[in-house]
């Protein structure tokens, strides 16, 4: 069975069962079981996302609640962990292996400076081969600052 297809058999026990993810990844011997939800730099099209490169793209999504996306002077966006301030964040999520995922804890100074927990993720926009996951709620892991990196005079994002 290749890759694509452990995925489509993968995503649909988690959808019915709720089990782990547990896929290969793309070029790699690997298992790919952790959940990563990306936003800014990270995302398809931005410079970090070479660090997702043998990762297994999940799908889109939003945070199921409202947090505060801020994007200050430098243009780098961080998302602050004031759960019920701002708005739903428009997400990337994906499967990671463990080397994957410590590269990504050394990009986010985790735990000295953002810190990763799991939230809940509305994954709206996942189509497989005939297996439909619109509104799938996951729990991947995602990149949080903590909340003395906000003020109330910050301009508010959903997605960057």
């Amino acid at each position: 069975m290749d890759t694509k297809e452990k995925r489509d058999d993968s995503l649909q026990q988690y959808a019915e069962d709720g089990r782990r993810f547990l896929v290969r990844g793309n070029n790699s011997e690997e298992l790919h079981d952790i959940l990563v939800a990306v936003y800014g730099t990270l995302k398809r099209g931005y410079g970090n996302h070479m660090l997702l490169a043998d990762s297994v793209f999940v799908g889109e999504g939003y945070t199921e609640d409202e947090y505060p996306l801020v994007v200050r002077g430098s243009g780098l966006p961080f998302l602050v962990d004031m759960k019920g301030t701002g708005k739903r964040v428009k997400v990337e999520v994906y499967l990671v292996d463990e080397p994957t995922l410590n590269r990504l804890d050394m990009l986010e100074g985790h735990p000295e400076w953002y810190r990763r927990e799991k939230k809940p993720v509305l994954v709206t926009g996942l189509d497989r081969e005939g297996f439909s996951y619109h509104n799938a709620i996951l729990e991947p892991w995602v990149y949080m600052a903590p909340d003395d990196y906000y003020s109330e005079s910050e301009t508010l994002y959903e997605e960057y």
